[in-house]
């Protein structure tokens, strides 16, 4: 089998041979009774068509790969259509070292059911298996569904005259799985317990009461009748400083997946914000030596943040012939802290650009148009049930809470032509944070600065990204307690005149790996008709004056302070306090020995009225 090399990928055409359509992105597959095995997140996110063979590589291992020993007894597969009509063939092949290898069992299968569950005349066990698919599909109403994910187990057979050649979805551009899966059960060298899943209901606030949810599948033919849940809790600077066991109070039955409530469990949060870790165990007498540990425990980070968002994202990918049709789905629903953003990712559109097509790639996404809020609740298509989608998207936004107690952006002309320089400080006031590089949220999480134009509609105002200042940057400082971090930009403002408006508005936001749960949002109006820019109400009125700047070797700096009284207070370039004095008088002398060594240091005055001003301090020693 070969595959081909990765190719350039073109948004909305056909990629040699296969299309696809944005669907519902509705969850499609119902409990079951039998474990079921599959890649896809069990939401239809997209419908493809265009080859009529479409096949998923199960790699067993891949869930236990610290097990020696494992394999699952395949006995049927489970598939989904989102089309009735037609027959398909289903073939199970064996895995010869990631390639198709023996046919174990083929069958033809009528579609007449969204969902089809086919059971095998055999049962296979292996580490690996390949499921083939032959299904005619086009572009009318035959289609194959997909969920969002890596792509990297689903493949499309694409055919080269006589020559046909296996085509990896991820390698291609689509970040999408087949929504076909196997059902069997794994065999471990002793049944046990498998505990699939964990989370905590509650409002996940300081000091607030919550209960664990658990997902548990029983791989043994026997039902355990005493099984318990162990919790070990581990916070910054404190490991393994409360223990917990529960009993769970029903019977799990043999080879069945469970979901229990354990309300029974009700512990308390810390009353204090911070970040958790918590090692969960479950155990039974069903397996008296249960050597298989890590089919029974789970590692989860709980973040008991107390701090409310200041605004929420919504972020539209949108053509320019869907874009009033979201806005009017979305009026009524938007509250006065949900911020809609416009993207316009296809170039041959009137608004397009490359940003937006960068923040397209970046989500992976391949289908317009989509709606993203606060970087982890998705809307795919437009449909009539778009506005019913985006209001269940919404609700409980008001219960989201961050590290982040606040942030400030400071933009300034600057001393070049046809420059604004912009200083973002972030601050965590009240939550303790972990500093390893894995548990730190800072440290995984990027921040983006982009330029939205302002366009005035009949209907109301939208903000239109128009380009970047800083996108997926890294903040380099964890921004523990009590601590600060910041940024300094510097960018064009040449043809900014040009757009809809000459007014813009500049959104900055703190984002998990970039593209996850978005942390933090700020933003700051100006217009290019003004001689400066728009300030928002807390926007400083006070000023200071730093001279020389930059400044060279061990000279000292001269600081005026237009205000009455305050303090001022100096940070690197990573958000550390290094300096700090109460101030009564206007001017101040700072000593060259406050900065160590040569860089870029803020220079932030506050009146005791709580209005502040920010200077960018250059040192070269």
């Amino acid at each position: 089998m070969k595959r081909i090399l990765p190719i350039a990928f073109f948004l909305f055409g056909l990629l040699f041979g296969i299309g696809y359509h944005p669907s519902s992105g509705e969850e499609v597959f119902p409990p079951e009774r039998e474990y079921h095995f599959r890649h896809h997140s069990g939401t239809e996110d997209y419908n493809f068509f265009g080859p009529s063979t479409w096949a998923v590589r199960f790699d067993f291992r891949s869930k236990y790969s610290s097990v020696s020993e494992v394999y699952f007894t395949t006995r049927g597969a489970r598939l989904y259509f989102p089309s009735i009509g037609n027959d398909a063939m289903i073939q199970l092949y064996s895995d010869n070292a990631g390639e198709p290898g023996t046919l174990i069992e083929f069958a033809t299968i009528t579609v007449d059911d969204h969902i089809i569950d086919h059971h095998f005349n055999t049962q296979y066990s292996a580490e690996a298996a390949w499921l083939f698919v032959d299904y005619q599909t086009n572009i009318l109403n035959k289609f194959v569904a997909a969920s969002a994910g890596g792509g990297s187990h689903s493949y499309y057979m694409q055919e080269y005259g006589d020559i046909q050649t296996l085509t990896n979805f991820e390698q291609n551009g689509f970040a999408a799985e087949l929504l076909f899966g196997l059902l069997g059960d794994y065999v471990f060298p002793q049944d046990g317990l498998e505990l699939e899943q964990i989370s905590f209901a509650g409002d996940i606030l300081p000091g607030n009461p919550v209960y664990p949810v658990l997902k548990v599948y029983n791989h043994s033919q026997q039902m355990a009748y005493d099984t318990k849940l162990n919790l070990i809790f581990s916070r910054p600077g404190e490991t393994g400083y409360e223990n917990l066991e529960f009993s769970v109070p029903q019977n799990l039955f043999g080879q069945t997946q469970h979901d229990i409530e354990l309300t029974s469990a009700t512990f308390l949060l810390p009353s204090e914000p911070t970040q958790l870790r918590i090692e969960a165990k479950i155990s039974s007498s069903l397996v008296e030596n249960d050597t298989l540990l890590v089919n029974n425990k789970k590692t989860v980070n709980l973040n008991v943040y107390q701090d409310e968002y200041p605004i929420y994202l919504v972020e539209n990918f949108v053509r320019s012939q869907d874009a009033n049709t979201i806005r009017y789905y979305q009026e009524s629903i938007l509250s006065e802290k949900m911020h809609p953003i416009e993207y316009y990712p296809l170039l041959t559109d009137e608004p397009g650009n490359i940003p937006s097509q960068q923040r397209f790639n970046d989500y992976r996404f391949n289908s317009l148009p989509r709606t993203m809020i606060v970087g982890e609740k998705l809307i795919t298509g437009l449909n009539t049930a778009y506005s019913q989608n985006f209001q269940n998207a919404t609700n409980g936004l008001s219960k989201y809470r961050s590290f982040i107690s606040r942030s400030t952006l400071n933009l300034v002309d600057s001393e070049s032509a046809a420059r604004k320089e912009v200083t973002i400080r972030f601050d965590n006031d009240n939550t303790q944070l972990f500093d390893t590089q894995a548990a730190n949220p800072v440290l995984n999480s990027k921040l983006h600065v982009g330029l939205f134009n302002l366009s005035r509609e009949d209907d109301g105002n939208y903000y239109i990204l128009s380009r970047w200042i800083a996108r997926a940057d890294t903040i380099n400082h964890k921004i523990l307690k009590g601590q600060s971090a910041g940024k300094s930009y510097s960018f064009s403002t040449v043809g900014l005149d040009d757009g809809y408006s000459s007014d813009y508005r500049i959104y900055y936001w703190l984002q998990q790996g970039g593209t996850g749960k978005i942390h933090h949002v700020g933003y700051k109006d100006f217009s290019m008709e003004s001689e400066g820019p728009e300030h928002e109400e807390e926007t400083p009125q006070v000023a200071i004056e730093i001279y020389p700047n930059p400044g060279y070797g061990q000279q000292d700096f001269n600081c005026k302070l237009n205000g009455e009284g305050g303090r001022v207070t100096v940070y690197n370039l990573r958000g550390q306090k290094i300096f700090e004095e109460k101030q009564r008088s206007s001017t101040l002398e700072l000593s060259s020995r406050i900065f160590p060594s040569s860089g870029i240091y803020f220079i932030r005055y506050e009146e005791d009225g709580g209005r502040y001003d920010i200077k960018k301090l250059s040192i070269i020693k």
